[in-house]
């Protein structure tokens, strides 16, 4: 029962943590591919990292959130035997707390994205 209850709070955080699959974050990057930097940054904001190396420039966006999963509640039997009545509890699970995130690295020539590379449990679309 416990293992059920584990199944049902993970399919829950994937549907919290996405409207879709990772295939829809790689299209939706993609669509960069040769646009200008000063583009990205003013649709996304300015980049967490930004670096410099053998004449191209990479940025790097980086999103992280907590996914809080609420308990399931257990399920009760109440048995009488005689004049006792006896409630056993079976199954139920503790809240928990997920980590999400995704970084987003762009790689830069002339001042146009030429690649795009994500990764992390929170890249979706």
């Amino acid at each position: 029962m416990e293992r059920i209850g584990l199944c049902v709070a993970a399919a829950l955080l994937a549907g919290c943590a996405t409207t879709t699959t990772t295939a829809g974050y790689s299209a939706m990057v993609d669509k960069w591919l040769g646009q200008s930097e000063t583009t990205l940054v003013r649709q996304w904001g300015p980049p967490a990292r930004a670096y410099d190396a053998g004449g191209r420039r990479f940025v790097q966006y980086i999103e992280s959130r907590n996914v809080s999963m609420p308990g399931v509640a257990p399920n009760y039997t109440a048995t009488t035997v005689g004049s006792q009545s006896y409630i056993t509890a079976a199954g139920g699970m503790d809240a928990w707390v997920a980590n999400v995130s995704c970084q987003t690295n762009f790689e830069i020539d002339q001042g146009k994205i030429v690649a795009v590379r994500f990764r992390g449990n929170g890249c979706r679309s």
